[in-house]
């Protein structure tokens, strides 16, 4: 056999032509006999040593330094080793396990078939469970495995990781192989003696280099590093074919998704085997501690490698978790860097840990309360333990890594992160209901060989990432996250998977891993401010996003509340906040997004390049999780406010990108793109925001809220804060009652978008409306601070065939503003003013008022009428685009808009053409985007809107065509002031069209039940009463910190209300035309709220 497996090029041929299955079957058939004589033998000198060491009182024996029956026996393991040398030689004299070997199939199905992995089992069993000699006889025992190991990789019939199509595999001889690993385990015990070789090399006394075996240019380090390779090429390859073009759902535990549609039935049906594989302890702690070494090695070693004392030391003293006896040491792990890399960037080596892990644990991982989709014909996956009943996790890990399934102490290190999936109930109902796919909530319980549990598994990730991203040692650990998309890539779907786990768990169980997730992400984002890396985190941002107003079954009851404690150690109040926003607020996450978009500008900045973060943070993160509003009931004013600006630079940013030319027509296109991106997110953030705060309530909501008797609900859209409880379904993980779903699904659908709603569950919609109460003067300041960012939406590159929902979504956001201006004039007294009030409580209530309208008339008629300006162009495109929705909000806003403003400025801007017939002019639709907007009286008949035209005709906003075609504009009645600027009459006599007008108007958006805001003067006035903050009011200023423009001293003296960061704001808003415009206003509007306010700001507006 020796001289076959040297022979040649000749011989090589002729095996692999000629050498048929029956000859390859009597082949391996001998091996497995050399296998258990292997065995056998090695039991021997395994006893022999123990008798010798026992009588040497238990000093090391060494074989080379032994003689008589402990020689022979180690000499009959070493010839015995010789032999079964020969096999790999033969086969890899034939070109190996290759693809384009011709007797590639004949080879490996007799393999599979002779039993051979068990017999490879067999002896990684055998020389696991007795343990490896001491010195040279040890190292050649761990290369007669490794020899083993290296060959199982290349029998699992797949040819390229990952899979790009089913000719990257061969799913006969990938079939052979998983039935064969199920049976024989021999992943399991390979994972475990390679394990117990890098922990026998860790903890040896150091010596010289010294060549092992047959193998003359290799040192034990090394060998080793090709069998940690080996077996990682061995994960990935096993669960490749299936990892192709599948959904993470589909391969979970308890599947959440349909497998793809087209894929082979036979290769589904391998899946459980391929789980029960990789379920192994063996391979579940090769993982585990494999991240944790990587991770410790890109920590300690920096970017160049380290293998120093010293380094060494450093790493050990702030481990990433297992006790010193089981650590590995970077300088046997540098060893598979250079196999990997060619070089000692350890950057290769974390991402292929990340791979590693993530393919397993995503495959094999589950929470107790992860649902399942039960697909038709298909029985559901895992336990179908009783509701109510307690289960185990299995046993949990630690001791030796190489050990047992049994053992002390956890992976992680403590156990804040630990989970059991014992203990508790699953809620009776549960709160991610809405799909149409029949959903359980029983416990789901872990095979007993994994022995980490989901939550274990979150603080394991938590800390490994930790270790690579923390700030402390920004010079080193931040190297890793620099360097190539790939490696950030695994990284955000480790996160990624860390959030599906922390949201598959018990209530009182995940607080604490929230907190560590929590903390990962903001260490992270807080610091990536390379453009590229951004596009790789696309999954993560998602995966957070999603976990904000995440809601575990029954997380509200009284049971569970205890667990939901504050960092300062009180509890989390029944505010109907959910236990992860509630986390996530504690752990910053108002501060580190504030610092991560602004992170992201810089980057853009540095490297002239458009704002991608901006955009990803933005439409990943912020808008489908629908957290803005309630991030505007509960966080911290300061940091809000800090949020906000962020936002508003971000959009003014991008949108002046978008008038940059790159250096090629590509780049130009990247920046238009980019900008156009995040202007539709902020318009969808505005959507949410208007929709919840400023909009008529879902009816219902207050009595869910607060119960059906609770006295202390107020009419407000957002409750009353502060109250101490929730009525039915107001507290998070309840189910909602189904009139107020319904009422509140109905009104999502109807004041936001299908792209605002799209890929948002509908609980978690219901669950912003559920969890918004009071705040409301942040809303306020949110609108008043963002919609100026979107003036530049109304020019006709926007309103394109592809921006229907943003311009719808806009226009929306345009009717709130002009509906609280329409509530207070409605409100004020006709024909009366201020002066002549009765009482003083009466006069300062009028003079509010008229601030208040002044306000709200200044955000609605700034840019020269930019309400009025918007309907105009919104009209023309729906026109032209055939858009009937978009043509009806604006008509809706324009009603209100006639309604709320002076007549003048209404007649300045708006001209209608008379004549009700369906032919002339009209009749025609409107077709200019600019102001004067021209109506037709005949073409609002045809859109339903009879109302609209006789109030237009009443207000003397007419143009009457001579036979000429020419027109003359006259205007009657009203009043003093000028169309757009100066002092405005705000009680006016209403005639009966108007009336009649207003009843429609108010009737279709429920004007009764629209809650009352502060105007934007209000809250311009009280952030620096409240919060110790001024805003600048200059024109597109990017000036982030607030303390700048308090301490600039530079405001404007007539007002005292806008102030300034530099005196150039001061003069670009003087040229924007404050003092001309603004500036009378909101002086009165500061002495309204100093009289009415100075002391007793009301309550539900508390900041």
């Amino acid at each position: 056999m020796t001289n076959l497996s040297q022979g040649g090029l000749d011989g090589a041929s002729q095996l692999d032509e000629h050498g048929t299955l029956e000859f390859w079957a009597a082949t391996y058939s001998v091996q497995a006999y050399a296998l258990r004589d292997y065995c056998a033998l090695y039991t021997d000198l395994h006893q022999l040593l123990e008798q010798r060491q026992a009588q040497r009182g238990g000093v090391v024996v060494h074989v080379e330094e032994e003689t008589g029956a402990v020689r022979r026996a180690a000499q009959r393991v070493t010839r015995m080793a010789t032999v079964l040398s020969c096999f790999p030689a033969i086969t890899a004299s034939c070109r190996a396990f290759t693809k384009t070997s011709v007797g590639y199939e004949r080879r490996v199905l007799a393999l599979l078939r002779a039993d051979t992995l068990k017999s490879y089992a067999a002896v990684f069993e055998t020389v696991a469970r007795n343990g490896l000699p001491a010195g040279k006889m040890g190292d050649n025992v761990i290369l007669t495995c490794g020899s083993l190991i290296q060959g199982i990789s290349g029998v699992m019939g797949v040819h390229t990781v990952p899979c790009d199509s089913s000719d990257d595999y061969n799913l006969e001889i990938y079939s052979e192989f998983v039935k064969a690993a199920a049976e024989s385990h021999v992943l399991d015990h390979a994972c475990r003696i390679v394990l117990r070789g890098l922990e026998a090399e860790a903890t040896a006394a150091p010596k010289s280099v010294q060549r092992v075996g047959r193998s003359p240019d290799m040192d034990m380090p090394t060998l080793l590093g090709h069998f940690h390779l080996a077996i990682n090429k061995t994960v990935l390859s096993l669960v490749a074919p299936l990892e192709l073009r599948q959904s993470n759902g589909a391969l979970h535990p308890r599947p959440l998704a349909a497998p793809r549609t087209g894929t082979d039935p036979a290769l589904l049906a391998l899946l459980p085997a391929v789980r029960g594989v990789l379920s192994g302890t063996g391979v579940q702690m090769w993982a585990a501690k494999q991240l944790l070494d990587v991770a410790n090695m890109a920590a300690t070693m920096g970017p160049a490698a380290a293998t120093t004392g010293a380094a060494e030391a450093e790493g050990a003293s702030r481990y990433l978790g297992l006790p010193p006896a089981v650590r590995t040491p970077p300088r046997l792990l540098t060893h598979a860097v250079l196999l990997s890399s060619g070089h000692a960037d350890v950057t290769n080596s974390l991402q292929l840990a990340l791979s590693v892990a993530r393919a397993m644990w995503e495959m094999t991982m589950s929470g107790p309360l992860a649902p399942v989709m039960r697909m038709p014909g298909a029985p559901a996956e895992g336990s179908t333990a009783r509701r109510g009943v307690a289960t185990a996790a299995g046993p949990a890990a630690g001791g030796s890594a190489a050990g047992g399934a049994s053992g002390g102490g956890s992976v992680a290190g403590g156990s804040a992160g630990g989970d059991s999936a014992a203990g508790g109930s699953a809620a009776s109902g549960s709160a991610a209901s809405g799909s149409a796919a029949a959903r359980t909530s029983s416990l789901y319980r872990l095979p007993r060989s994994i022995p980490l549990s989901a939550g274990q598994v979150c603080a394991l990730i938590t800390t490994a990432l930790n270790g690579v991203v923390e700030p402390q040692a920004q010079g080193q650990a931040l190297y890793a996250v620099r360097r190539g998309s790939q490696v950030q890539g695994e990284m955000a779907s480790m996160v990624a998977l860390a959030c599906r786990l922390a949201s598959e768990l018990q209530p009182q169980r995940a607080a604490a891993v929230l907190r560590r997730l929590w903390k990962t992400a903001a260490s992270w984002l807080v610091h990536m401010r390379a453009p590229e890396a951004h596009v790789a985190l696309k999954r993560m941002l998602a995966s957070l996003g999603a976990l904000l107003l995440h809601e575990y079954p029954g997380e509200g009851a009284a049971s569970a509340r205890p667990q939901r404690a504050t960092a300062a150690g009180g509890q989390v109040k029944a505010d109907g906040r959910t236990l992860a926003f509630a986390v996530a607020l504690e752990a910053g996450l108002v501060e580190w997004l504030a610092a991560a978009l602004e992170g992201a500008l810089a980057g853009a900045a540095e490297w002239h390049v458009p704002a991608y973060g901006v955009a990803m943070l933005t439409d990943l993160l912020l808008r489908p999780s629908c957290a803005l509003p309630p991030l505007l009931a509960h966080a911290d004013g300061t940091s809000l406010f800090r949020l906000l600006e962020t936002l508003r630079i971000a959009g003014e940013t991008t949108r002046d990108q978008m008038t940059l030319r790159g250096q090629d027509p590509q780049a130009t296109k990247e920046y238009v793109l980019v900008g156009g991106n995040v202007m539709c997110i902020i318009v969808q953030l505005l959507e949410q925001v208007t929709a919840v705060y400023m909009r008529a309530p879902p009816e219902g909501l207050e009595s869910c809220i607060h119960g059906p008797g609770d006295s202390s609900s107020g009419s407000s859209a957002g409750g009353v804060p502060g109250a101490a409880a929730a009525g039915s379904g107001g507290l998070p993980g309840q189910p909602v009652p189904d009139a107020a779903a319904a009422a509140i699904d109905r009104t999502a659908a109807a004041l936001l978008t299908k792209t605002c709603r799209s890929q948002v569950p509908k609980q978690r919609l219901r669950r912003m409306w559920l969890m918004t109460r009071g705040r409301k003067p942040f809303a306020v300041l949110a609108l008043s601070r963002l919609l100026p960012t979107l003036f530049p939406f109304r020019q006709a590159a926007f309103l394109d065939a592809g921006a229907r929902d943003s311009v719808l979504g806009l226009t929306t956001v345009y009717t709130a503003p002009a509906l609280q201006l329409l509530r207070v004039v409605l409100a004020l007294p006709a024909g009366s003013s201020c002066a002549a009030s009765p009482t003083a409580a009466a006069r300062q209530t009028a003079a509010l008022r008229e601030s208040r309208a002044e306000s709200w008339r200044g955000l609605l008629m700034a840019d020269e009428g930019v309400a009025l300006t918007w309907v105009a162009a919104v009209l023309a495109a729906a026109t032209a685009c055939k858009w009937p929705e978009v043509t009806a909000a604006a008509l809706d806003l324009l009603e209100v808009l006639v309604l709320a403003l002076p007549p003048e400025a209404v007649a300045a801007r708006v001209q209608l053409v008379r004549g009700a017939g369906v032919a002339g002019a009209a009749a025609l639709p409107p077709a200019g985007r600019m102001l004067p907007l021209v109506l037709g009286e005949g073409w609002l008949r045809q859109q339903g809107r009879e109302k609209l035209a006789a109030a237009l005709t009443e207000r003397a906003c007419r143009m009457s065509r001579g036979a000429d075609g020419g027109g003359s504009n006259s205007s009657s009645g009203g009043g003093g002031g000028g169309a757009g600027g100066g002092a405005w009459p705000l009680c006016t006599q209403w005639t009966d069209a108007d009336l009649q007008l207003c009843e429609a108007v108010a009737g279709k958006h429920q004007l009764a039940s629209v809650p009352e805001v502060p105007a934007p003067i209000e809250v311009m006035w009280l952030l620096p009463k409240e919060l110790g903050v001024k805003v600048c009011a200059g024109p597109g200023c990017s000036q982030l910190d607030p303390g700048k423009v308090a301490s600039s001293h530079h405001a404007c003296e007539g007002c005292a209300v806008a102030a300034y960061c530099s005196a150039e704001c001061k003069a670009a808003h003087v040229r924007a035309g404050h003092q001309r415009l603004e500036c009378a206003g909101m002086r009165a509007g500061r002495e309204t709220c100093e009289s009415l306010y100075a002391g007793r700001w009301p309550e539900q507006w508390a900041v």
